[in-house]
């Protein structure tokens, strides 16, 4: 008789999977940026408001370790992300989307934001 044993995740196929899920989040961000609009908001700066909030789970969904003196990995890869979104924007403007510098600004304050948040959590849950 054959019994088959129940293995925890490795370490590495959980990060494989974290990795996974941290890049799909990355396409749906710029699906969102850069696929059909829906303008349809009356409120002012929203547009903003969801930029940094997109920003925001990025970093606190970075399936790398964050931490003090290590940031340059995540900011990095959050001003490729936003400097590649903006540039689109602006290269094809048949996608009906506006490239502007106050989109890239609250992408940025939405990181710096995620990034104070892991350091904080790290220092609490580690």
């Amino acid at each position: 008789m054959m019994t088959h044993q129940c293995h925890a995740p490795s370490r590495a196929s959980s990060g494989f999977w974290w990795k996974t899920a941290w890049l799909c989040y990355v396409g749906l961000v710029l699906y969102l940026a850069l696929g059909p609009t829906t303008n349809s908001s009356t409120i002012p700066q929203l547009d903003k408001v969801k930029h940094l909030c997109a920003f925001l789970v990025l970093m606190l969904v970075f399936p790398w370790i964050v931490q003090r003196g290590r940031l340059l990995r995540p900011l990095a890869v959050a001003l490729v992300l936003g400097v590649g979104i903006e540039v689109a924007q602006y290269l094809f403007p048949q996608w009906n989307r506006q490239a502007e510098l106050l989109d890239l600004v609250a992408d940025l304050i939405g990181t710096g934001i995620g990034l104070i948040f892991r350091l904080r959590l790290g220092r609490r849950y580690a």
